[in-house]
C-alpha cells in the first residue's frame, strides 16, 4: 500500500496553492489513447473538461494527488482571442464511452469581436 497524501500539501514550498500537477500530451491521439487505458483500468475521472485552448481530464495518482491531463487545441482556435479561449469551460460526462469522446471538429473558435 502507498502512504496517504500529507494533510499539509506543499509544492515547490507553495503550502496548497498547487491542487494539481498537468501533464501534457504530445498530441490528440496520445491523450484519447491514454483515456482509454485509464478507464479500461477502472481509473476514476473526476472531471472531464474541455478549455478553450486544452482539453482535460482531472483524476488522483495513487497517493490522492490530482492530475490533470491535457492536449494543447490548435493555436488558429484560440490565438484570436486569448482571454475568452482561458475563460472558456465545458463540462463533459466522467463515465463511459462518452467521456472517451473529443469534438475537436465543433470545438469553438476564439476572434476578437471588431471594434
Amino acid at each position: 500500500n502507498l502512504p496517504p497524501r500529507p494533510k499539509e500539501w506543499e509544492l515547490f514550498g507553495a503550502p496548497q496553492a498547487i491542487n494539481h500537477l498537468a501533464i501534457a500530451m504530445p498530441d490528440r491521439q496520445s491523450w484519447l489513447q491514454k483515456l482509454s487505458e485509464l478507464q479500461a483500468k477502472g481509473v476514476k475521472f473526476n472531471l472531464r473538461v474541455n478549455h478553450g485552448v486544452t482539453h482535460s481530464v482531472y483524476i488522483n495518482d495513487p497517493n490522492g494527488y490530482g492530475v490533470e491531463l491535457l492536449y494543447e487545441l490548435p493555436r488558429e482556435l484560440w490565438e484570436g482571442d486569448i482571454d475568452a479561449g482561458l475563460n472558456y469551460l465545458e463540462l463533459l460526462p466522467t463515465e463511459g464511452p462518452e467521456a472517451l469522446k473529443d469534438d475537436l471538429e465543433n470545438a469553438p473558435r476564439f476572434v476578437k469581436a471588431d471594434s
